[in-house]
């Protein structure tokens, strides 16, 4: 459930109308069993708004920005070129499909080991799901997404979306290292290339968030990004009218 009010209206009643209105039509029509919405910590009463409703705080996730306008990547392209050395290319996957045609395969092979070290439990796609999401999915730059290769082996990607609202910032939906590459530095230099390719573009900042336990969490403050307030994920369970009622108050 997504709602958000204008400052100018908080603490009138006009969220909560909001609310017990869209929720009431989503009830008339289909059988829900649990409710899920997110919020950040820094909102006060949006919290308390979830909490009297019997919303349960399920996560938290921190939320960090980079200014990328003038930041000096000379360190960070110093370490970078060690890899390249290696014989490890940094190119984006708008290079890489010109040439490869099994490009998509490479990618979804990638995604689907380090996204099943991420998740629990693990939700594997095959090939052709993969395939059609990826066709419905409009976010997906293939200029900004950004792999390590060597040797034609797919390592690790990162992959960067435009935000819709402010075309100078850009996020960071997803960032992983195949398992047999960890502990090389690819992810600090993929998060290199991003700056630069941030900078090409015109971009002003790149905002992420991630779980503290995440290493991309301690790679993030390494390159200075500044933490912003954690986003909640809150959950309340409907089970029958009693619980409906407190949802709807």
């Amino acid at each position: 459930v997504y709602a958000a009010m204008d400052p100018r209206w908080q603490g009138r009643g006009a969220g909560r109308e909001l609310w017990n209105h869209c929720l009431s039509a989503l009830l008339d029509k289909h059988e829900v069993t649990e409710l899920a919405c997110e919020t950040r910590s820094d909102q006060e009463r949006g919290i308390r708004f979830l909490q009297d409703r019997g919303f349960v705080l399920k996560k938290s996730a921190h939320e960090s920005e980079l200014e990328v306008i003038g930041y000096d990547l000379t360190e960070p392209l110093r370490r970078r070129r060690g890899l390249l050395a290696q014989g490890i290319e940094f190119l984006s996957v708008a290079e890489l499909s010109t040439d490869d045609p099994a490009w998509f395969e490479k990618y979804h092979k990638l995604r689907m080991e380090f996204q099943a070290d991420m998740m629990y439990p693990p939700t594997p796609l095959t090939l052709e799901e993969h395939w059609a999401e990826h066709q419905s999915n409009r976010e997906f730059d293939p200029s900004m997404t950004l792999v390590a290769v060597r040797d034609g082996e797919w390592m690790a990607y990162t992959a960067l979306r435009q935000s819709g609202a402010d075309p100078t910032l850009w996020w960071t939906s997803l960032t992983g290292v195949g398992r047999a590459h960890r502990r090389l530095g690819l992810a600090s230099a993929l998060k290199t290339t991003a700056i630069e390719a941030v900078q090409q573009r015109g971009g002003s900042r790149i905002r992420t968030d991630n779980d503290a336990r995440n290493p991309m969490f301690k790679i993030n403050q390494a390159f200075g990004f500044r933490l912003l307030p954690d986003i909640q994920n809150w959950r309340r369970p409907l089970r029958g009218e009693a619980d409906i009622r407190e949802v709807l108050r």
